[in-house]
């Protein structure tokens, strides 16, 4: 499963790599990880996507960026709306990260998919799961790639169309 996670992480480095300048060669790539920390009830706390991103950052610094070195900073989105726009803030004002991953929480990734549109950085999660994400994504959550298990809207459909063919 963490597979998944290292395939999305590993696109958007790409898209980051290939935007960078001249002078960006010498910078490290900086991705900015919002995940809850102490949560490791979640399934996609820190505790359990930390080895996946670990990867991909080695595989990616040595096999993918030609040298480049990615910069990957924790921060806690506690699943909470307050929490995870706070830590996106906060690494934006130290120096924008160029990428967000997370939060997987819907509650903590709403507001931070929105306002990252006006920093223009994009944001991969593999949460993000509300309907909201899926109807209201080109208007809401342009920068918003969501990498998630399961589409739960085509889901909940399928489930329908079952019950009512029982019903039948």
């Amino acid at each position: 499963m963490w597979w998944r996670w290292w395939w999305w992480f590993v696109l958007a480095l790409g898209v980051v790599a290939v935007d960078g300048g001249v002078d960006e060669e010498q910078r490290p790539i900086s991705v900015a990880v919002l995940l809850p920390i102490d949560d490791d009830r979640r399934p996609f706390s820190a505790v359990r996507l930390r080895p996946a991103v670990d990867l991909a950052q080695r595989r990616a610094t040595t096999e993918l960026l030609a040298g480049r070195r990615l910069a990957v900073s924790y921060r806690d989105s506690r699943c909470s709306e307050v929490h995870g726009i706070n830590e996106a803030i906060n690494c934006f004002v130290r120096g924008p990260p160029n990428v967000y991953l997370g939060p997987t929480c819907d509650y903590a990734a709403a507001p931070v998919a929105r306002q990252t549109y006006f920093w223009n950085i994009p944001v991969v999660s593999v949460g993000a799961l509300d309907r909201d994400f899926l109807v209201s994504r080109r208007v809401k959550y342009p920068l918003l790639t969501r990498a998630g298990p399961v589409n739960l809207v085509g889901l909940a459909n399928a489930i329908l169309e079952a019950v009512r063919a029982l019903g039948r």
